[in-house]
């Protein structure tokens, strides 16, 4: 399979490959958005969350405008699928990042950029 064209298709290999490699527990997959807005009006990327038993990233088409800005939310965003406990919040809005998530993301960073993750995510379908 070649790498992705589109933001789309790029989100959906690099979010497959991660589920490939890490545990995420649950199916998760990607719905685009035209654009998020939070509580003060200010444009953000994206967000996770859970919808039943599933969770979903969901991200602004407005504000990914690349694919490497894409990647980097999809990586970000699957930190935090992987982190979300089997019931409840992912977690509290003060600990919305925490240690562990940022040695979580610094090691499929790592992985994907200077391990062959992001040829490997080429293997996926879109």
């Amino acid at each position: 399979m070649p790498k992705g064209r589109t933001r789309q298709q790029r989100a959906a290999q690099v979010l497959k490959w991660i589920d490939a490699n890490w545990i995420v527990g649950r199916k998760i997959s990607v719905r685009w958005v035209a654009e998020l807005l939070d509580d003060d009006g200010e444009e953000y990327c994206g967000y996770t969350d859970r919808v039943g038993k599933d969770l979903v990233i969901v991200l602004s088409k407005k504000r990914l405008t690349t694919i490497q800005e894409t990647t980097d939310i999809v990586i970000h965003e699957a930190c935090h699928a992987i982190q979300w406990p089997p019931s409840g919040k992912a977690e509290r809005r003060r600990h919305h990042h925490p240690p562990s998530f940022w040695a979580l993301y610094g090691e499929i960073r790592d992985r994907f950029d200077h391990d062959h993750g992001h040829e490997e995510a080429d293997a996926f379908e879109w």
